[in-house]
C-alpha cells in the first residue's frame, strides 16, 4: 500500500527516520519511480556506514542524525516508523516542533487505535501510543496503513496540521 499512497501524495523525496537495516524500505522504493531522493536516517553510525555501503544508488543517501533536535531535511514525506513510541511526551513535542521547523510536508508514523490513555515514558523505553488521545490531539489521519498487528498503523498527517504535544 506505500508505493501507491507515494504516489497518490505526490512524493519525490523521502526522510526515512530512523532507517534501521533499510530492511523494509529496500523493497518499497523499487515501486516508487516518481521518488527522486531518498534519505536514510539514523543515530547507530554503524547502521549508517553498513547501509551507505551496501546500498549504492544515486538516490539513495545515508546518513547520522537526530530527530529529536537535530537538522532534518526539507521533504515531500518523513517516514517514522516505530519510533515515537520509544519517546518520552516531551521528546515526542520537541520532535514535532522539528519536523514543522524542517519544511516538510507530510509524517507518516505509527499509531496504535486500541490505546485509550497514553501514558509517558523515560525516552528509550516502550510503550503502544495513540496520537489521537491526550496528550497529542493529532487530527484524524488522511490514511491509516495497517500494519497487520493488532491495532497498529502507519498514519498519515500534514506536518501543518499537527499541533503541539500538551505535556504536564
Amino acid at each position: 500500500m506505500l508505493p501507491e499512497l507515494i504516489a497518490e501524495i505526490g512524493a519525490k523525496s523521502i526522510l526515512d527516520v530512523p532507517c534501521g537495516d533499510f530492511h523494509w524500505m529496500r523493497h518499497v522504493l523499487p515501486e516508487c519511480p516518481a521518488v527522486e531522493s531518498y534519505f536514510g536516517m539514523d543515530i547507530v553510525p554503524g547502521i549508517i556506514q553498513r547501509n551507505s555501503n551496501l546500498f549504492k544508488d544515486p538516490r539513495i543517501v545515508f546518513s547520522l542524525g537526530d530527530l529529536i533536535s537535530g537538522p532534518l531535511p526539507n521533504v515531500d514525506l518523513v517516514i517514522n516508523r516505530d519510533c515515537l513510541i520509544h519517546f518520552s511526551f516531551r521528546d515526542i513535542d520537541r520532535t514535532i516542533a522539528n519536523l514543522a521547523r524542517s519544511g516538510s510536508t507530510y509524517l507518516m508514523t505509527t499509531t496504535h487505535d486500541d490505546v485509550s490513555e497514553n501514558g509517558d515514558i523515560v525516552t528509550g523505553r516502550y510503550r503502544p501510543i495513540n496520537l489521537m488521545k491526550a496528550p497529542f490531539f493529532f487530527p484524524n489521519p488522511i490514511r491509516l496503513i495497517d500494519e497487520n498487528e493488532k491495532g497498529k498503523y502507519l498514519a498519515l498527517w500534514r506536518i501543518e496540521d499537527l499541533p503541539r504535544v500538551r505535556v504536564r
